[in-house]
């Protein structure tokens, strides 16, 4: 492996792989793919990596590639992965450009208090657990309840109670100097239960 190669940032490194994947030259991909300068692709693959939304088009772009007809299933596999690492490396810029894995929006006369969560899960139980929240997240948003509520409210009271129980690890403490207020309050075996339409509509 050259030296340039270890120190060669992983975007520029996507790009050079679906140039390549491509079978172009950085002239050729300049003109063809991106319609920009040949300089231009030097750059990015070199010392100005692309981010922002051209990570999202080049993304699109392997997408394409994967489903051109005759590829093989080796070439497939080779360009479906660049597309999940393009779009990966742009949730990474985004992270990075927001300054943390979560987006706190205040409440406002319009719209109650809410969030974007933007973070990386790592291993199949914790993809699994992750996506058990944001069932259970879903459900305590939605604007109209419905009849799962008193489950996904059990649910979250015992995730805040195991989370308590955890609160002494590193994590924790992390958590705890970004959102002190929220890592401070005690958890409780129930959560406010909004009303539900049907109990609404009654008191109507």
């Amino acid at each position: 492996m050259k030296e340039n190669d270890r120190t060669r940032h992983a975007t520029s490194a996507a790009l050079i792989a679906l140039r390549q994947a491509m079978k172009m030259s950085q002239a050729q991909f300049a003109v063809l793919v991106l319609d920009c300068a040949i300089t231009t692709v030097g750059r990015y693959e070199t010392t100005h990596p692309p981010q922002g939304d051209l990570l999202l088009r080049l993304a699109k772009i392997a997408e394409q590639e994967t489903f051109k007809e005759g590829r093989s299933p080796a070439e497939q596999e080779i360009f479906n992965d660049l597309n999940g690492r393009f779009k990966e490396l742009y949730i990474q810029d985004a992270r990075e450009k927001l300054g943390g894995d979560m987006l706190m929006m205040p409440r406002t006369d319009a719209e109650q208090e809410h969030a974007y969560l933007v973070t990386r899960v790592n291993g199949e139980r914790a993809m699994t657990l992750t996506i058990d929240f944001l069932l259970v997240a879903a459900v305590l948003g939605a604007k109209d309840q419905n009849d799962t509520l008193k489950e996904a409210l059990e649910a979250a009271a015992a995730m805040r109670r195991g989370a308590d129980s955890i609160r002494g690890n590193p994590i924790a403490s992390k958590l705890a100097r970004v959102f002190p207020a929220l890592m401070a309050s005690p958890a409780k075996n129930e959560f406010p239960t909004p009303k539900t339409s049907r109990q609404r509509s009654k008191k109507q």
